[in-house]
C-alpha cells in the first residue's frame, strides 16, 4: 500500500482541525527566528521530533530538528504574522501517518529500503532496540541500529554508516582519512569521526559522541565548525 503525497496532506490537516482547546500544554516556547514557512523556537525543553505545536494566531507547526538551544518548526499555514517573540504551546500530539502494514509494502517493493525510520518516545526505542537485539539473530545478521535523535531511531542496513560514507568519498578523491576532518552531534555521526583523522564533537552534541570524539568544539549557535577550521585549515 502505498501512501501519496496528497494522502498525507489530507491526515496532517484532519489532525490539525481535531486539535481542540481542551488540550492543556506547560511546555511553552518562544519564536527567535521566523521566515520561508520555518521559524526557530527556544523553550520547548519537553516537545518531541514530529509534533505539533500552536502559534498565537492559531496556526500550527510541525516539529522537525531538535537541538540543544533550539527546536526547527514547519509552519503548516500562513506564516507573515508569526513574529520574534511570539508564543508556541506544544501539543504534546505526534503528527502520525497510518503506513498498514509494513511487512507486506516492503514485500512489494522491487528494491529493498535505504533506510526504515521510528519516531517515538525515547523510552519505547530504547525498549525496541533492545527486544529487537535480543531476538536471537547473531549481530552478523542485524541491520545497523542508530539514534539520530532522542525520538529517532533508524534502521540501516548492514556496514551502511557515515563512517563507511566518509572512506568512500576519501577514496574518490584520492585522499586518505587521516586527512579528514568530520563533525558531529548525535550517534548518527559516532562511525564518521572514528573514521576521520580529527573527529569533531559539537558543544550542543551526544554526550557519548563528546566522548568518542578527538575534539570537542564550540556549539551550532557558537560557530563551532567555523572555530575549528580557522585553527586546523586556515589558520596552519
Amino acid at each position: 500500500m502505498a501512501v501519496r503525497p496528497e494522502e498525507i496532506t489530507s491526515i496532517l490537516r484532519e489532525q490539525i482541525e481535531k486539535f481542540g482547546a481542551e488540550s492543556v500544554s506547560t511546555n511553552v516556547g518562544t519564536v527567535v527566528e521566523a521566515g520561508d514557512g520555518i521559524a526557530r523556537v527556544t523553550g520547548l525543553s519537553n516537545v518531541m521530533a514530529s509534533e505539533l505545536v500552536e502559534f498565537p494566531s492559531g496556526v500550527m507547526g510541525l516539529t522537525l530538528n531538535l537541538e540543544e538551544a533550539n527546536v526547527g518548526v514547519m509552519i503548516l499555514g500562513d506564516y507573515t504574522d508569526i513574529k520574534e517573540g511570539d508564543e508556541v504551546r506544544a501539543t504534546g500530539r505526534v503528527a502520525q501517518v497510518p503506513v498498514g502494514d509494513l511487512v507486506r509494502f516492503l514485500e512489494g517493493q522491487p528494491d529493498d529500503p535505504v533506510k526504515i525510520l521510528l519516531i517515538g518516545p525515547d523510552e519505547r526505542l530504547d525498549a525496541v532496540a533492545a527486544a529487537y537485539r535480543a531476538g536471537g539473530f547473531g549481530a552478523e545478521d542485524l541491520p545497523h541500529l542508530v539514534r539520530s535523535e532522542a525520538t529517532y531511531l533508524e534502521i540501516q542496513p548492514r556496514g551502511v554508516t557515515k563512517g563507511a560514507g566518509l572512506v568512500r568519498v576519501c577514496k574518490l578523491l584520492g585522499i586518505p582519512p587521516s586527512a579528514a576532518i568530520a563533525f558531529g552531534d548525535n550517534l548518527n555521526d559516532l562511525e564518521m569521526i572514528q573514521a576521520a583523522g580529527l573527529g569533531v564533537a559539537m558543544g550542543n552534541a551526544h554526550a557519548d559522541l563528546k566522548r568518542a570524539a578527538r575534539m570537542v568544539a564550540p556549539s551550532n549557535d557558537e560557530d563551532g565548525v567555523a572555530a575549528v577550521l580557522w585553527t586546523h585549515v586556515l589558520s596552519a
